[in-house]
């Protein structure tokens, strides 16, 4: 393997004050309210609501446009996320609500 580095160049990227705009999220306009209980099993694996984890099953279809609440509730501390999808966390345990 071998890497062919260039001259030298300038850097003119800069970070915004304000990575993101994104509106406040209203939980009271959720149609669905989700709960997924990750509980880790001997041997490294998890259960999903009781559940094996199996890659590639779906535990929810939801409808576009259609503003969901899903609750996460995990027996360790490895934080519990969702990839390759859009999301808004609203709050973290019983800290109160996340804000802007």
């Amino acid at each position: 393997m071998r890497f062919a580095v260039g001259s030298p160049s300038s850097d003119s990227s800069s970070i915004p004050a304000r990575l993101s705009l994104l509106p406040r999220a209203d939980a009271s306009t959720a149609t669905v309210t989700r709960d997924f209980l990750f509980q880790s099993v001997a041997g490294g694996g998890w259960t999903i609501n009781g559940e094996q984890y199996r890659a590639g099953r779906s535990l929810a279809t939801p409808a576009l446009g259609r503003p969901e609440v899903w609750r996460f509730t995990t027996d360790v501390h490895h934080p519990v996320h969702l990839r390759l999808d859009q999301f808004r966390v609203l709050k973290r345990g019983n800290a109160g609500d996340i804000g802007d």
